[in-house]
C-alpha cells in the first residue's frame, strides 16, 4: 500500500500545494517531502476546524522513547520503511522498500543483520518462528527465513487476474495467507490458490491493510472509506466500525493495523495523526499516541511481544520509526 500512494503522490502536480497553511493530506505530505518542501506539513490547530479538539489529541496512553531511522544518518539504515513487524523472540523486522532488504533490530533496537532481497518487499508477515511471508514482487509471495537470511520458496497466486498484485498480507492461526488487492481481500492456502474472496458487494474501499486475531477474525482497515471490516475465519461480514472524522471512535483515512494480545485492534489514524485503539468489537478505547506524543502522519503500527512498546512507522525525517513506551 505504502508503494502504491508513493506512486499516487509521485504523479500529481505539485503546484497546487505551493500555498502555505492549506490543508495537508498524507498524499499531499508525501509530495511535499519528495520535493523538498517540508516547512509548513501540519495545520495549526485553530485551522482543524470544528471538529478538532486539543483535548481529545492531548489524550495518549504511551510515551515517546525513541526515534530511529533519521533522514541523513546511515546508522540506523531506515529509509521509507514499507512494513515492520516483531517476531515471537521480540526482533523488530522493519522492511525498506527503497534498499531492498530488511533490516532486523533486537528489542534493544541494535541492529543485528541486514538482508539484501532482489525485489523492492513492502508488507510482511510472520508464518512461523522463523519464516516471513513478503509482498511487493508483482503477484511473488516469498517466504523467506529471517534467521538465516535465506528464500524458502515463491509462491504465486493463481487464479486471479494480472493486475491483482498482493499488498497487504497477514497469516492466520490455521496457517492460510491472507491478502489484499484492488478493494479485496484473498485467503489463499499454501500454494497460493484461492480459497474465499473477502468481499463487501463492491462496498471496500482501495488501499486495504491486514490483520488477524486469536479468534481467526480478519481485519481490514479502509483507506478511503475511513473505517474497519471484520470477517470471520470463512470469510463471512461480520461488521464493519468508525466513520469519517476526527472525533474519539472515528478515523481520517487510516492506514496500518494489528491486534494485541488481547484482541483489541489499534489503527494507524494517517491524517489525524495518532493511533486509535478499539475493543475487539469495535468500540473506542483511547487514542494511544497522538500528534501532541510525537506522530505526523503514521502509516503502520505493530506492538511489542511484552505489550510494553507501541512501534510506529512514520512519515518523519526526525525518526521514521518511533518508539512508546505503554503506560499502565
Amino acid at each position: 500500500m505504502m508503494s502504491s500512494l508513493l506512486m499516487m503522490a509521485f504523479s500529481g502536480q505539485l503546484d497546487e500545494m505551493l500555498q502555505e497553511g492549506k490543508h495537508v493530506s498524507f498524499v499531499d505530505y508525501i509530495r511535499r517531502v519528495s520535493a523538498g518542501l517540508t516547512s509548513t506539513l501540519l495545520r495549526p490547530e485553530a485551522a482543524w476546524g470544528e471538529g478538532y479538539s486539543s483535548v481529545l489529541c492531548s489524550k495518549k496512553g504511551s510515551t515517546l522513547v525513541k526515534s530511529v531511522g533519521k533522514r541523513g544518518t546511515d546508522d540506523e539504515g531506515c529509509c521509507w520503511p514499507s512494513s515492520m513487524i516483531v517476531s515471537q523472540e521480540g526482533d523488530v523486522i522493519v522492511a525498506d522498500r527503497t534498499g531492498k532488504c530488511l533490516r532486523v533490530f533486537s528489542n534493544t533496537w541494535e541492529l543485528r543483520r541486514e538482508i539484501s532481497l532482489s525485489y523492492k518487499p513492502l508488507c510482511m508477515a510472520l508464518f512461523d518462528n522463523e519464516t516471513l511471508v513478503i509482498t511487493g514482487d508483482a503477484q511473488n509471495i516469498h517466504l523467506l527465513d529471517y534467521l538465516q537470511g535465506k528464500q524458502k520458496c515463491v509462491i504465486r497466486v493463481t487464479g486471479l487476474e494480472e493486475t491483482v498484485c498482493p499488498s497487504g498480507v497477514a497469516v492466520d492461526s490455521l496457517g492460510r495467507i491472507i491478502v489484499t488487492s484492488n478493494r479485496q481481500g484473498y485467503v489463499l492456502n499454501c500454494n497460493g490458490e484461492v480459497l474465499t474472496i473477502l468481499d463487501r458487494e463492491g462496498q471496500l474501499g482501495d488501499y486495504l491493510n491486514i490483520t488477524t486475531n486469536s479468534k481467526g477474525d480478519i481485519i481490514l482497515s479502509d483507506f478511503f472509506n475511513s473505517s474497519v471490516h471484520v470477517f470471520d475465519s470463512t470469510g463471512g461480514f461480520v461488521h464493519s466500525f468508525s466513520s469519517h472524522g476526527s472525533g474519539d471512535g472515528q478515523l481520517d483515512h487510516p492506514m496500518g493495523v494489528c491486534t494485541d494480545g488481547m484482541d483489541s485492534i489499534l489503527v494507524a489514524d494517517s491524517e489525524n495523526h495518532r493511533i486509535a485503539k478499539f475493543s475487539v468489537d469495535g468500540v473506542f478505547v483511547e487514542h494511544m499516541a497522538t500528534r501532541e506524543s510525537g506522530l505526523k502522519f503514521p502509516y503502520e503500527v505493530t506492538i511489542s511481544t511484552d505489550r510494553r512498546q507501541l512501534i510506529v512507522c512514520d512519515c518523519d525525517f526526525n525518526g521514521f520509526i518511533k518508539v512508546f513506551s505503554i503506560n499502565d
